[in-house]
């Protein structure tokens, strides 16, 4: 039986995959032959030869943007291929860059912090994401992203936080083959902010022989060390 009506199609990868994992599978199905010829597959990517097999196969290369062709012939001469099954598929192993910037890295609790992020990518950035915990609470900033870099910036308020505090900045860049990179920055908050201090008197306008009763209130986000009237 001619290999061109066997109805050759290319099950995995699906066109446009994109994966980090080597070896990657070549899946092909197609009709048995009635006449039980042996059916040849022949696998090219890029245009060229890659491998015969009477079976699916793996392939293994560098990262980089494929397209694979596939055909088969029956081995009955004169020998005659089916047409080519074409898709096409990325392979990128390596991680994205990720760097962190910040305007202050000795920052106070009367500060607003800003802090940027620029990341790479050698085939195509997919995501972006700024994650960060203040006084317990964990804020996500989320990016998409395409192309080969970007940059990712934010801002945020300090004040109020206690003095000693330790700030985890971590910014994330994610391709499209779900390589994930991570770059983490430790912040020791600095206490620059005075106490709150609240006075009141029992009497507003006293008169000799009075007894005056006089309070004071104080308040510090981080912690007080002494008071004195």
């Amino acid at each position: 039986t001619n290999a061109t009506q066997l109805g050759l199609t290319i099950v995995y990868p699906p066109n446009d995959f994109k994966t980090n994992v080597l070896p990657l599978w070549l899946n092909v199905t197609f009709a048995a032959d009635p006449d039980n010829d042996v059916i040849n597959i022949s696998y090219f990517i890029n245009g060229k030869l890659n491998q015969t097999n009477l079976t699916n196969t793996t392939f293994e290369a560098s990262d980089g943007v494929y397209i694979l062709n596939v055909s088969m012939h029956d081995n009955v001469t004169p020998l005659t291929y089916s047409a080519n099954v074409t898709i096409n598929f990325t392979i990128d192993t390596t991680r994205p860059v990720a760097n962190a910037t910040f305007n202050n890295t000795s920052p106070t609790n009367r500060d607003f912090l800003n802090f940027t992020g620029n990341v790479t990518d050698n085939i195509e950035l997919l995501s972006a994401n700024w994650t960060y915990n203040l006084s317990g609470f964990i804020t996500k900033i989320n990016y998409t992203l395409s192309g080969t870099s970007a940059q990712v910036s934010n801002t945020t308020s300090l004040s109020g936080l206690p003095g000693g505090s330790v700030l985890n900045f971590t910014l994330y860049a994610t391709d499209t083959s779900n390589n994930v990179k991570q770059n983490s920055t430790l912040l020791t908050i600095t206490d620059a902010t005075t106490p709150i201090v609240n006075t009141t008197f029992n009497i507003a306008i006293p008169a000799i022989n009075d007894v005056i009763n006089f309070t004071g209130n104080v308040t510090d986000e981080t912690g007080l060390l002494s008071a004195n009237w």
